[in-house]
């Protein structure tokens, strides 16, 4: 577990850098992660997904960081199987979670990639995904009534 944690702070903090300095898709940061030659973003993707079933929950804050700070970086138009992976992950997850930092990441990533992908709408929508306890959530219930909205 310690090398999983810190190989996704590594990539969260690269991201979450390159994302915050210039949001430009040029940056060599973004461009090692998102490189064609290679499955760096499915392999981190893959990561995430597993992670949000830890029983750490350290291990599943950094990975909620990282699909935050992906769903920033990435074309929110792509509609990637990756972006989609991420996004059905943090549905399928965010009801059952029970500390509030990772609650908060997940519907934050939620958030931003339905905001302005209707495929990625479409996709939650189908997903049809429960907010009955998230939104309880003080840190959470503003963003998960913007989902909400716009999900209908």
């Amino acid at each position: 577990m310690p090398t999983q944690l810190m190989i996704m702070r590594t990539f969260a903090n690269l991201v979450g850098r390159s994302t915050l300095l210039t949001n430009d898709p040029s940056n060599e940061g973004l461009q090692f992660l998102f490189s064609s030659e290679s499955d760096r973003f499915g392999l981190i993707v893959d990561l995430i997904t597993q992670t949000m079933t830890s029983e750490l929950d350290g291990l599943r804050s950094v990975a909620a960081s990282l699909a935050a700070n992906l769903a920033l970086a990435v074309n929110s138009n792509d509609n990637s199987d990756e972006e989609l992976q991420i996004l059905s992950s943090m549905i399928e997850f965010v009801n059952n979670e029970k500390n509030d930092e990772v609650s908060h990441r997940m519907v934050l990533t939620i958030y931003r990639f339905i905001s302005n992908n209707p495929n990625a709408k479409e996709i939650a929508k189908a997903l049809e995904p429960n907010f009955s306890q998230v939104e309880k959530k003080a840190n959470c219930s503003a963003i998960v009534q913007e989902i909400k909205k716009q999900l209908l």
